[in-house]
């Protein structure tokens, strides 16, 4: 056994520091670096209330940090600190948070869900004490009653608050194609819009109520398959000459800058005449248009 110790002496490895991003900008709100100071500076109370949540997982591991509704808040507009600086009526809207990792994997909240919640919390301990730099956790994961464990984001580095690309008034550059002269038509998306992003547009299905088949000179396919995945369906100005005219179905799906996507459709008729025929009925979207049928 040792003899005649005099001193004994601990020392800690410090803590490394580390930045969370906060992204607001895709909502109207602000961009924002927040480090390990000033998360916990605010876990103990310097926003003049206690902003800390824990959740127990299922194996008795305690997890506590800060709601997520509360990050949100700090860059969802341009208030910052006041007692309302969460937008909560901005949040019942919906938009969505992304949180991602070091390295870029991410999953995806509403902020419908989130509000005022503290099913979800970016925690920064595990029982009582700072995640370890050694952990994969951390610095901060993703935890709460509301996060499946397949959504429980380790090592985040970024959060970002994101509108998803509005299809809600999307419509073809052509909602009518005449004459009926069998040749092919351009049509493009229009309305879809992102008020703080850029969006581009993938076609992904073309459908008819009407067979490829049918049609007065019999081409086919009467969607050119090298549409699908451009931002353009070239569709057929044909119809069967003894039905209600032919209505094309086009199926796309708009993604912004960050790879957030919405699906949409919008339908085309080639009507049966100029006449009394001239309003197409939708018999069934049957058939795939890109193909012999």
């Amino acid at each position: 056994s040792a003899k005649y110790v005099t001193e004994i002496r601990i020392y800690s490895t410090p803590e490394s520091d580390w930045n969370l991003q906060l992204d607001g900008t895709r909502i109207g709100g602000m961009d924002y670096t927040i480090n390990k100071a000033y998360f916990e500076a605010a876990l103990a109370c310097q926003f003049g209330a206690n902003h800390d949540a824990s959740y127990t997982d299922s194996s008795g591991n305690v997890w506590t940090g800060m709601p997520l509704w509360f990050l949100q808040g700090f860059v969802d507009d341009a208030d910052q600190h006041s007692n309302v600086a969460y937008n909560e009526s901005l949040a019942l809207k919906g938009y969505d948070i992304v949180v991602f990792a070091s390295d870029g994997f991410n999953k995806t909240f509403s902020s419908v869900d989130t509000i005022r919640s503290t099913g979800y919390i970016v925690a920064n301990t595990l029982n009582g004490y700072h995640i370890p730099e050694s952990d994969a956790s951390w610095p901060l994961r993703i935890v709460g009653t509301n996060v499946p464990k397949s959504n429980n984001v380790k090592a985040i580095s970024e959060i970002i608050l994101n509108f998803r690309p509005d299809i809600s008034a999307a419509y073809p550059s052509k909602d009518s194609i005449w004459p009926a002269n069998n040749k092919f038509v351009d049509i493009t998306i229009q309305g879809v819009t992102d008020p703080y992003d850029e969006v581009t547009i993938a076609i992904t299905n073309i459908t008819s109520d009407e067979k490829t088949t049918d049609g007065g000179k019999n081409k086919a396919p009467d969607a050119e398959p090298s549409s699908i995945g451009t931002d353009t369906a070239k569709i057929r100005a044909e119809r069967n000459g003894s039905g209600n005219g032919r209505v094309y179905e086009i199926t796309f799906v708009a993604t912004d800058s960050i790879g957030t996507e919405s699906e949409g459709t919008v339908k085309v008729c080639v009507p049966h005449d100029q006449g009394k025929g001239s309003a197409c009925i939708d018999d069934g979207q049957l058939y795939d248009a890109t193909a012999i049928n």
